[in-house]
């Protein structure tokens, strides 16, 4: 099994001109890396990684995994969490979920 890498306290890149500023996160929590896994292991890891969260604080996912494109989103929807950046770069997908 592949191990899980965490990275705390790392920001997120500027955000983009088309976005208004109260939109994008300032500050990422955690970053879970679970690129290579496939479902349901990225949604699994990352219910225990929020877990480990305080409300408001955000964490950050990174999956190669295409079926998180629809486990995500209903992921949170039945959490609760909110998923306040999703997008696509070479493969790999990352989600950015407040935790409510």
């Amino acid at each position: 099994m592949a191990a899980i890498e965490f990275r705390s306290e790392a920001a997120i890149p500027a955000p983009s001109r088309d976005v208004p500023e109260e939109e994008h996160v300032s500050e990422i929590a955690q970053t879970l890396d679970v690129r290579g896994q496939s479902c349901p292991l990225p949604v699994v890891r990352a219910a225990q990684a929020i877990k480990q969260l305080q409300t408001g604080q955000i964490l950050e996912v990174l999956a190669t995994d295409p079926g998180s494109l629809t486990d995500f989103p209903a992921w949170a929807k039945s959490t609760g969490n909110e998923i306040v950046e999703q997008h696509q770069d070479d493969g790999v997908f990352r989600y950015v979920v407040r935790k409510t």
